[in-house]
């Protein structure tokens, strides 16, 4: 976000990250900076490229792990990103 922030928004993320006394107006404007900047997006694009890794991993696992315990690890993966948006 640093990278494509313009002056101001530069100076309010530099001035709210890190800060253990950041007030909710701040936050609210670092997740707004972060909305315009595409840097949620980004975010959700990489978790999703992840997820889609991990799943295709335990389809190549060995035949004894196909049932349970894959469909499992399938559906929270899946759970994890959903609730993460």
């Amino acid at each position: 976000a640093l990278k494509k922030a313009n002056a101001q928004q530069k100076k309010n993320l530099l001035k709210a990250l890190g800060n253990q006394k950041a007030t909710s107006k701040q936050i609210k404007e670092i997740i707004k900076i972060f909305y315009e900047l595409g840097s949620i997006r980004y975010c959700e694009k990489i978790a999703a490229q992840k997820i889609k890794k991990a799943i295709d991993c335990l389809d190549l696992a060995r035949p004894s792990f196909l049932s349970g315990p894959k469909n499992f690890f399938q559906e929270l993966a899946r759970f994890m990103f959903e609730r993460s948006k």
